[in-house]
């Protein structure tokens, strides 16, 4: 069994359609809607599945650079880990889409079975990435993603940034952990899973009032732990091969794939893409879906 833990705040039209591509007897599927979004009720958004389990969970607001980013991870984790075994777990977002059929996917993590898929930016946190982790960033929960040049808040926590650093105060001030940064969106196995959970006070300890750290606390705990030599691929070069994901930031931040894009994502050995705008190119969603999609 598998389990995708999906966080989507906007496209519901397409979170509709991943969740028919994610409509698989062998998987189980849950869904983190920001509570800040105007979303269709359940029957809208998975209407016309046939074999997964759909399970909601609790709404939260999740704003960008909070710590309301790990805590909704962490519950859509915890949710799957307390709900059955599994093989892998997937996170993805509302507006990824596999480039395979379930069957495919299920083969390719069933022959690398035991491999973490974690993609990482590199090698330890720079100084100026550290910043982040050593730092209280006591008003993120109101700034959000808000330009800095028409933020007063974000003014004042910078302020607040800098005092701290004259000061020499820190977070925490443990020398035995190694921080790490890569993409949040992760295939895991059940029982890194299930450590991930098990240090869930751990991760609200070293990452509350911190900033962007969605992006650092899951490969911190795990180049932490015994599974740190279970990587898929562990050269350290910001490959998304890592995780098996097909992103591209050269033509985007990311780019959104377009109905020109089809054969190069169909012919991609990436298990799953991010990102797509069905609103503007919905032909090359239903194309995927009509290649992955199934319906025994």
């Amino acid at each position: 069994m598998h389990a995708y833990l999906i966080i989507a705040h906007n496209q519901f039209a397409l979170l509709n359609k991943l969740l028919l591509a994610l409509d698989y007897p062998e998987n189980d599927i849950y869904i983190h809607i920001d509570r800040k979004a105007d979303a269709p009720d359940f029957e809208t958004i998975t209407a016309g599945m046939r074999f997964s389990r759909v399970v909601f969970v609790r709404r939260r607001n999740v704003v960008w650079g909070d710590y309301s980013q790990i805590a909704c991870e962490m519950e859509l984790f915890e949710a799957a880990v307390n709900a059955r075994e599994y093989e892998y777990i997937h996170l993805l977002s509302g507006v990824d889409f596999p480039l395979k059929s379930q069957k495919q996917i299920h083969d390719f993590f069933a022959a690398n079975r035991g491999k973490e898929f974690v993609h990482f930016q590199g090698q330890q946190l720079d100084e100026t990435e550290r910043e982040k982790v050593d730092c209280y960033f006591p008003l993120q929960h109101f700034i959000g993603n808000q330009k800095k040049d028409t933020s007063f808040l974000y003014c004042v926590q910078r302020a607040v940034v800098r005092g701290q650093k004259r000061i020499g105060l820190k977070r925490h001030r443990r020398d035995d952990i190694m921080f790490y940064k890569g993409a949040n969106w992760v295939s895991i196995t059940g029982d890194f899973a299930k450590y991930l959970v098990s240090c869930k006070e751990e991760i609200r300890r070293l990452f509350r009032y911190s900033m962007c750290c969605d992006e650092i606390f899951l490969q911190t705990i795990l180049m932490n732990s015994e599974f740190h030599d279970h990587l898929y691929y562990p050269q350290f070069n910001n490959d998304y091969r890592m995780c098996m994901r097909y992103i591209d930031w050269k033509r985007g931040t990311p780019y959104s794939f377009k109905r020109e894009d089809y054969l190069e994502l169909a012919e991609s050995d990436r298990m799953f893409a991010r990102k797509f705008d069905y609103e503007k190119e919905p032909a090359v969603v239903e194309a995927l879906l009509a290649e992955c999609r199934y319906t025994s």
